[in-house]
């Protein structure tokens, strides 16, 4: 079911094991430039949180591994989110994530409908594109009930515009829930609640 209601306007949770990015009103860019290292952080290692105002982020020749999302860490008490980049976009927030040449392996999320690696969450009036391009995302693991094992673009309303483009990626072991309960998207899963 799509994840919509009165709760969502803030996270439950805020994450950003090494950053964290707020944009109210007014957008914002970040840039991660080559070299970068992100292991080993908890609640998410990038986080982006926007209403009203989005974060345009590029992130490129770098390396995020071994990052964690909690079960609480997405947008509302129940839901989770990337574990190496959470991007969340609420209400007339929208923005760009662009990746290239980055290797994104063994990052793990524990939440209900959170993405092993990359999630990109927009609701009411936004718009994201997620631009991916030669990055190799390998081991990454969503939970039960995961979407997603590398990456999930989640549209939450009938009034966001996303994009995704996926040129010359690799996708090697990665996985959405359990040998019990198997969920959607072991590499990637763009779930559409606008239809």
């Amino acid at each position: 079911a799509c994840r919509t209601g009165p709760c969502r306007a803030r996270p439950a949770r805020e994450g950003g094991g090494a950053i964290y990015f707020y944009a109210e009103e007014y957008s914002g860019q970040l840039t991660i430039d080559s070299g970068s290292k992100f292991t080993g952080d908890n609640a998410s290692a990038i986080y982006l949180y926007g209403t009203y105002g989005g974060v345009d982020t590029s992130i490129t020749d770098s390396t995020l591994s071994g990052n964690i999302s909690p079960s609480l860490n997405g947008i509302d008490t129940t839901y989770g989110c990337g574990a190496a980049v959470c991007d969340l976009m609420y209400s007339y927030a929208g923005d760009t994530l662009t990746m290239a040449r980055d290797v994104v392996s063994n990052n793990a999320s524990a939440g209900a409908g959170g993405a092993g690696a990359v999630e990109m969450y927009t609701y009411y009036y936004g718009g994201s594109a997620l631009n991916l391009t030669s990055d190799v995302f390998s081991g990454n693991t969503a939970s039960s009930d995961g979407l997603g094992g590398a990456v999930l673009m989640y549209n939450d309303d009938d009034y966001d515009q996303d994009s995704l483009r996926s040129t010359g990626n690799v996708f090697t072991n990665n996985s959405a829930g359990t040998a019990a309960a198997t969920d959607y998207g072991g590499a990637l899963a763009v779930y559409d609640c606008s239809a």
